[in-house]
């Protein structure tokens, strides 16, 4: 869906250009292994990746892009196309690892119930005026799925800018809290597995495979933030003088 976007009309999906398309690292770094050779035959994936890309690219584009929607910050679209793909293709596909998975559809109903109990919870007993839009609020989704609890966080945050009479700023608010709040710590990837990222540089806009386990930062600095500390590939390095050396 990303890749379609800004794909030309006879332009065909090809499996190595798909990180382009994955801002997320945890996704970028996830798609970089599974597409090396040697984890592919691993995985045993070389004989259903390309069938996979096939199919993917005998999809009608035109109606796909009329058919699909997606839930939005206005509420004008709640229960939309792509919140029914999770649930169901895994039932499809696979009942079984859909059990052990507890691959299950929450109703936005609930969704919203939930979210907005515990921002009404955060303003009314917890002394946070803003509820979930307060920048000290970190919201934590360990079965994300789909995104509904994220988006109706969101929303959250969305009326209480309107509320405050600032409905040019929702846009701003919003991604700084998503960037801020839910960005995942060094520590969070070194636990879950990853060895190395890849990490934009915002210098000079390119992007750089970092090894996690030399890095010298604290494991509590957000995986957004080693943007900031990379060397810029586009500016010379200058070296350095030795230690205790006069300064010409």
């Amino acid at each position: 869906m990303l890749w379609d976007k800004t794909a030309g009309a006879d332009t065909l999906f090809e499996i190595d250009d798909a990180h382009a398309y994955l801002p997320i690292p945890f996704l970028d770094a996830l798609l970089h292994d599974i597409r090396h050779p040697k984890r592919l035959r691993a995985l045993g994936l070389e004989d259903h990746l390309a069938p996979a890309v096939a199919t993917l690219n005998r999809v009608d584009r035109t109606l796909f892009r009329a058919r699909m929607t997606f839930p939005t910050i206005d509420e004008e679209t709640t229960a939309a196309a792509i919140t029914y793909f999770y649930e169901p293709f895994l039932e499809a596909f696979d009942p079984k690892l859909r059990e052990d998975l507890g691959v299950w559809y929450t109703p936005p109903e609930i969704v919203r119930y939930q979210v907005r109990r515990v921002h009404y919870i955060l303003k009314n007993d917890l002394g946070r005026s803003r509820g979930l839009a307060d920048p000290d609020v970190v919201v934590l989704d360990p079965c994300c799925g789909t995104g509904a609890y994220l988006l109706e966080v969101a929303r959250c945050i969305a009326e209480e800018a309107r509320a405050d009479g600032d409905e040019a700023s929702i846009g701003l608010e919003l991604s700084r809290a998503f960037h801020e709040r839910v960005s995942p710590t060094l520590g969070d990837a070194l636990n879950a597995g990853y060895g190395y990222l890849e990490v934009r540089c915002l210098g000079c806009d390119t992007h750089q495979t970092v090894a996690l386990d030399v890095v010298r930062r604290a494991k509590t600095t957000p995986i957004h933030e080693l943007e900031r500390y990379m060397r810029c590939k586009g500016l010379p390095v200058q070296a350095q003088p030795p230690r205790g050396a006069a300064a010409q």
